[in-house]
Protein backbone atom coordinates (compact mmCIF):
# COMPACT_ATOMS: atom_id res chain seq x y z
CA UNK A 1 0.00 0.00 0.00
CA UNK A 2 1.49 3.49 -0.99
CA UNK A 3 2.44 5.66 1.73
CA UNK A 4 -0.42 8.11 2.26
CA UNK A 5 1.00 10.70 4.60
CA UNK A 6 1.26 14.37 3.25
CA UNK A 7 3.81 17.11 4.04
CA UNK A 8 0.79 18.80 6.10
CA UNK A 9 0.71 15.77 8.32
CA UNK A 10 4.42 15.55 8.60
CA UNK A 11 4.75 19.39 9.78
CA UNK A 12 1.66 18.68 12.00
CA UNK A 13 3.57 16.09 14.10
CA UNK A 14 7.39 17.91 14.07
CA UNK A 15 5.05 21.45 14.96
CA UNK A 16 3.44 19.77 17.94
CA UNK A 17 6.66 18.21 19.60
CA UNK A 18 8.64 21.55 19.04
CA UNK A 19 7.21 23.04 22.88
CA UNK A 20 7.70 20.07 24.85
CA UNK A 21 11.18 19.12 23.52
CA UNK A 22 12.43 22.78 24.28
CA UNK A 23 10.43 22.47 27.84
CA UNK A 24 12.04 19.15 28.52
CA UNK A 25 15.59 21.30 27.66
CA UNK A 26 14.34 24.38 29.93
CA UNK A 27 13.65 21.04 32.51
CA UNK A 28 16.98 19.48 32.81
CA UNK A 29 19.43 22.69 32.24
CA UNK A 30 17.02 24.56 35.19
CA UNK A 31 17.74 21.07 37.38
CA UNK A 32 21.68 20.99 36.47
CA UNK A 33 21.40 24.86 37.76
CA UNK A 34 19.36 24.86 40.87
CA UNK A 35 19.32 21.27 41.94
CA UNK A 36 17.48 22.13 45.18
CA UNK A 37 14.50 23.39 43.54
CA UNK A 38 14.19 19.68 41.51
CA UNK A 39 10.39 19.45 43.19
CA UNK A 40 9.48 21.97 41.96
CA UNK A 41 10.87 22.20 38.70
CA UNK A 42 9.74 18.41 37.91
CA UNK A 43 5.91 19.95 38.60
CA UNK A 44 6.35 22.18 36.05
CA UNK A 45 7.39 20.39 34.08
CA UNK A 46 5.22 18.02 34.05
CA UNK A 47 2.47 20.15 34.21
CA UNK A 48 3.65 22.06 31.33
CA UNK A 49 3.71 19.35 29.08
CA UNK A 50 -0.10 17.88 30.41
CA UNK A 51 -1.14 21.37 29.64
CA UNK A 52 -0.05 21.08 25.78
CA UNK A 53 -1.15 17.89 25.12
CA UNK A 54 -4.56 18.50 27.11
CA UNK A 55 -6.73 17.67 23.92
CA UNK A 56 -5.29 14.45 23.57
CA UNK A 57 -6.61 13.28 27.12
CA UNK A 58 -9.92 12.86 28.50
CA UNK A 59 -10.58 11.36 32.07
CA UNK A 60 -14.14 10.86 30.51
CA UNK A 61 -12.61 8.30 28.28
CA UNK A 62 -10.22 6.73 30.91
CA UNK A 63 -13.10 6.04 32.86
CA UNK A 64 -15.20 4.11 30.55
CA UNK A 65 -11.71 2.54 29.64
CA UNK A 66 -11.20 1.40 33.10
CA UNK A 67 -15.18 0.69 34.00
CA UNK A 68 -16.31 -1.09 30.68
CA UNK A 69 -12.67 -2.78 29.34
CA UNK A 70 -12.59 -6.09 31.65
CA UNK A 71 -9.91 -8.34 31.13
CA UNK A 72 -8.84 -6.82 27.43
CA UNK A 73 -7.57 -3.10 29.72
CA UNK A 74 -7.02 -5.02 33.02
CA UNK A 75 -5.14 -7.20 31.71
CA UNK A 76 -2.26 -5.27 29.80
CA UNK A 77 -2.41 -3.26 32.77
CA UNK A 78 -1.33 -5.57 35.04
CA UNK A 79 0.44 -7.60 33.24
CA UNK A 80 2.91 -3.72 32.31
CA UNK A 81 2.90 -2.96 35.58
CA UNK A 82 3.97 -6.16 37.14
CA UNK A 83 6.86 -5.93 34.77
CA UNK A 84 8.00 -2.30 35.32
CA UNK A 85 8.18 -3.50 38.99
CA UNK A 86 10.18 -6.63 38.17
CA UNK A 87 12.68 -4.85 35.72
CA UNK A 88 12.97 -1.71 38.43
CA UNK A 89 13.82 -4.17 40.98
CA UNK A 90 16.41 -6.00 38.62
CA UNK A 91 18.50 -3.44 37.53
CA UNK A 92 18.43 -1.65 41.58
CA UNK A 93 19.94 -5.41 42.27
CA UNK A 94 22.23 -5.09 39.09
CA UNK A 95 23.54 -1.96 40.44
CA UNK A 96 23.94 -2.63 44.28
CA UNK A 97 25.97 -5.83 42.91
CA UNK A 98 27.72 -4.55 40.23
CA UNK A 99 28.63 -0.78 40.83
CA UNK A 100 27.55 0.28 43.99
CA UNK A 101 29.92 2.83 43.94
CA UNK A 102 29.12 4.89 40.83
CA UNK A 103 27.38 7.91 40.05
CA UNK A 104 24.07 6.84 38.15
CA UNK A 105 23.00 10.61 37.63
CA UNK A 106 19.59 10.32 38.07
CA UNK A 107 17.90 13.35 38.96
CA UNK A 108 16.88 13.39 42.88
CA UNK A 109 13.80 14.79 43.65
CA UNK A 110 14.33 16.78 47.06
CA UNK A 111 11.02 17.65 49.26
CA UNK A 112 12.72 21.40 50.95
CA UNK A 113 12.52 21.08 54.73
CA UNK A 114 9.83 23.19 55.98
CA UNK A 115 9.14 24.73 59.39
CA UNK A 116 5.24 24.33 60.33
CA UNK A 117 3.20 20.98 59.81
CA UNK A 118 1.37 22.56 57.60
CA UNK A 119 3.85 23.10 55.06
CA UNK A 120 5.70 19.93 55.48
CA UNK A 121 2.60 18.15 54.63
CA UNK A 122 2.05 20.47 51.63
CA UNK A 123 5.59 19.85 50.38
CA UNK A 124 5.30 15.86 50.67
CA UNK A 125 1.71 16.04 48.86
CA UNK A 126 3.64 17.92 45.86
CA UNK A 127 6.38 14.92 46.20
CA UNK A 128 3.36 12.76 45.88
CA UNK A 129 1.87 14.58 42.75
CA UNK A 130 5.47 14.54 41.36
CA UNK A 131 5.93 11.49 41.63
CA UNK A 132 2.70 9.48 41.23
CA UNK A 133 -0.02 11.69 39.31
CA UNK A 134 1.28 13.27 37.23
CA UNK A 135 4.01 11.30 36.01
CA UNK A 136 2.06 8.64 34.23
CA UNK A 137 0.09 11.45 32.65
CA UNK A 138 2.74 13.28 31.66
CA UNK A 139 5.03 10.66 29.93
CA UNK A 140 2.20 8.60 28.33
CA UNK A 141 1.33 11.97 26.47
CA UNK A 142 4.55 13.40 25.49
CA UNK A 143 7.01 9.62 25.24
CA UNK A 144 4.07 7.63 24.08
CA UNK A 145 1.93 9.01 22.50
CA UNK A 146 3.03 12.16 20.44
CA UNK A 147 6.60 10.33 19.70
CA UNK A 148 5.86 7.08 18.89
CA UNK A 149 2.75 7.88 16.42
CA UNK A 150 4.41 9.80 13.72
CA UNK A 151 2.27 10.01 10.41
CA UNK A 152 5.34 8.25 8.82
CA UNK A 153 4.85 4.36 9.83
CA UNK A 154 7.91 3.37 8.62
CA UNK A 155 10.06 5.33 10.81
CA UNK A 156 8.33 3.69 14.30
CA UNK A 157 11.09 1.90 15.17
CA UNK A 158 13.05 5.19 15.48
CA UNK A 159 10.33 7.02 17.10
CA UNK A 160 9.97 4.63 19.50
CA UNK A 161 13.56 4.48 20.73
CA UNK A 162 13.33 8.71 20.60
CA UNK A 163 10.88 8.18 23.20
CA UNK A 164 12.60 5.88 25.39
CA UNK A 165 15.31 8.48 25.30
CA UNK A 166 13.54 11.52 25.85
CA UNK A 167 12.08 9.83 28.46
CA UNK A 168 15.29 8.24 29.77
CA UNK A 169 16.78 11.50 29.83
CA UNK A 170 13.97 13.62 32.16
CA UNK A 171 15.00 11.17 35.26
CA UNK A 172 19.27 10.68 34.66
CA UNK A 173 21.83 12.70 33.37
CA UNK A 174 24.58 10.51 33.19
CA UNK A 175 24.35 7.09 30.87
CA UNK A 176 23.84 4.19 34.05
CA UNK A 177 20.34 6.05 34.78
CA UNK A 178 19.56 6.99 31.36
CA UNK A 179 20.27 3.03 30.70
CA UNK A 180 18.25 2.14 33.95
CA UNK A 181 15.43 4.28 32.85
CA UNK A 182 15.32 3.35 29.91
CA UNK A 183 14.99 -0.61 30.53
CA UNK A 184 12.36 0.88 33.04
CA UNK A 185 10.15 2.21 30.64
CA UNK A 186 10.23 -0.10 27.92
CA UNK A 187 7.20 -2.47 29.04
CA UNK A 188 4.94 0.14 29.12
CA UNK A 189 6.22 1.28 25.58
CA UNK A 190 5.82 -1.99 24.45
CA UNK A 191 2.19 -1.53 25.57
CA UNK A 192 1.66 1.53 24.16
CA UNK A 193 2.97 -0.05 20.75
CA UNK A 194 0.94 -3.30 21.18
CA UNK A 195 -2.69 -1.85 22.29
CA UNK A 196 -2.37 1.57 21.11
CA UNK A 197 -4.57 2.92 24.21
CA UNK A 198 -2.66 5.69 26.02
CA UNK A 199 -5.45 4.52 28.80
CA UNK A 200 -3.85 1.47 29.25
CA UNK A 201 -0.29 2.53 29.31
CA UNK A 202 -1.25 4.98 31.86
CA UNK A 203 -2.75 3.18 34.39
CA UNK A 204 -0.32 1.26 34.38
CA UNK A 205 2.38 3.48 34.59
CA UNK A 206 0.03 4.80 37.34
CA UNK A 207 0.08 1.57 39.19
CA UNK A 208 3.61 1.26 39.10
CA UNK A 209 4.72 4.66 40.52
CA UNK A 210 2.02 4.06 42.63
CA UNK A 211 3.56 0.83 44.47
CA UNK A 212 7.34 2.36 44.13
CA UNK A 213 5.98 5.56 45.81
CA UNK A 214 3.48 5.40 48.35
CA UNK A 215 5.22 4.06 51.55
CA UNK A 216 7.44 7.07 51.21
CA UNK A 217 4.97 9.27 50.94
CA UNK A 218 2.87 7.58 53.80
CA UNK A 219 5.64 7.30 56.50
CA UNK A 220 6.34 10.39 55.64
CA UNK A 221 3.08 11.99 56.18
CA UNK A 222 2.80 9.72 59.47
CA UNK A 223 6.25 10.71 61.02
CA UNK A 224 5.03 14.64 60.73
CA UNK A 225 1.65 14.43 61.88
CA UNK A 226 3.20 12.20 65.34
CA UNK A 227 6.00 14.36 65.64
Amino acid sequence: MPDMTTPREIHDYYKKLAFPLLWEALFVVSYILFPAYSLYLQLAFYAGIIFWFRRDFSFRELSENAAKGGVRFWGPVVITAAAMWAVFRLVNTMEALLIPFLDDGMIQIRVMSSFTTFESILNILLYAAAMILLPPLAEGLFFRKAVICSPELDIMPFTVLIGLFLCAVSHALDWPGIIEMFLIALPVTICYVLTRNIYISITAHFLFQLVTNVYYVGYAIARIITR
